[in-house]
């Protein structure tokens, strides 16, 4: 069955994620070039100049569609781009959008060193085990980290560095997507993912990257969300902050 969202480009950014998760159950952020676009900012306000889009929209989209064709029809009627998550981690394109609100993810996990790696569906709330990264596994992460850009590109590669297994790798790529960040909304997301059990579980930590993204932070929105993610269970869990 089809659902569907009615946005216009006065639509705020935050208002239309909240309403994305609310109606299909699967956290989404929209982006602004390379960056996670303000949840302030207008949709209107991420067009290109030349986009031809329609003011007002109704974005329906159906469960078995794959995120990949999602991502562009969002930008075809956007003309911005989305991203999707499985929990705090990118969701792969070639699932569909019914698979990741149930959970059924395809993902790599590593086996103690030695041993071969393969892909097994799991389901997201199922942990990984801490392992020794292969060689290969070494190099493709570097070229990712050389490729990186911006907080956004080396928070989430810090993700799948510590998801395999190298927690002192991924505690170095934190560290640069911290050095990176530019606003409030960055720092508070990398500090969930540091407290994150399934990523770092370093809360000692996430405890002094949360001042950061206070001290960053433009006005009650973002610091009412800050405040939910240091009370919330998955990260801090500290209700007295």
């Amino acid at each position: 069955m089809s659902k569907g969202i009615k946005a216009s480009g006065r639509m705020s950014v935050g208002r239309f994620e909240k309403e994305f998760e609310d109606e299909f159950g699967v956290k989404c952020q929209i982006k602004d070039g390379r960056k996670l676009a303000d949840d302030n900012a207008t949709l209107a306000s991420l067009r290109p100049d030349d986009f031809k889009g329609s003011k007002t929209v109704d974005f329906t989209i159906r469960g078995n569609m794959l995120i990949k064709n999602i991502k562009e029809k969002f930008n075809e009627t956007f003309g911005s781009n989305i991203q999707f998550y499985n929990k705090n981690r990118v969701a792969p394109d070639e699932i569909t959008l019914g698979a990741l609100r149930e959970g059924r993810v395809k993902k790599v996990t590593t086996q103690k060193q030695d041993k071969p790696v393969k892909t097994e569906e799991i389901s997201v709330q199922e942990e990984v085990e801490e392992t020794t990264l292969s060689d290969e596994q070494i190099a493709a992460f570097k070229e990712q980290e050389a490729e990186a850009e911006d907080s956004y590109d080396y928070c989430n590669l810090a993700k799948e560095i510590a998801e395999a297994g190298d927690k002192d790798f991924a505690r170095e790529v934190y560290q640069k997507a911290i050095d990176k960040a530019e606003d409030s909304r960055d720092l508070r997301n990398i500090a969930d993912s540091i407290a994150d059990e399934r990523y770092l579980g370093d809360k000692v930590w996430a405890r002094k990257v949360y001042p950061k993204a206070i001290d960053k932070a433009e006005d009650s929105y973002d610091l009412t969300n800050i405040a939910n993610s240091i009370a919330d269970e998955r990260y801090l869990g500290d209700k007295r902050l």
